[in-house]
């Protein structure tokens, strides 16, 4: 389970950089429509699926992670549409330092560890 966790928040740190590249390149791969589906990711796959035992599933933290990971897919996908439809300063803007994405961002990692952390004491 550590394992998943770790390679989710490399995954989504990753996102940024990706972001980027798109609003230079006005192309990203999925699209925006397939980026908001918080269940399309691999780690979101395994967020929804049947690995994570019933009893992480009714913790508070895990409740926290999905929610923060669902707004994550959202605004991710927003921000890449408005990358590839060219409105590239607004996107910009939506990455930039303090904004909800590096909130979000932020909240998510915090999250993550400490579903991690209490992972830990159920299993």
């Amino acid at each position: 389970m550590k394992e998943q966790i770790f390679a989710a928040l490399a995954a989504h740190t990753a996102w940024k950089e990706r972001l980027y590249k798109a609003i230079d390149s006005g192309i990203i791969d999925p699209p925006p429509s397939v980026i908001e589906l918080d269940n399309a990711c691999v780690f979101g796959k395994w967020l929804y699926g049947n690995e994570i035992p019933a009893a992480i599933k009714l913790t508070a933290q895990y409740e926290a992670v999905r929610q923060i990971h669902a707004q994550f897919h959202k605004l991710t996908a927003q921000i890449a549409l408005l990358a590839v439809t060219g409105n590239k300063e607004k996107a910009k803007e939506l990455l930039s330092d303090g904004s909800e994405y590096i909130q979000l961002s932020d909240r998510l990692r915090s999250a993550l560890l400490d579903l991690a952390r209490v992972s830990q004491t159920l299993m």
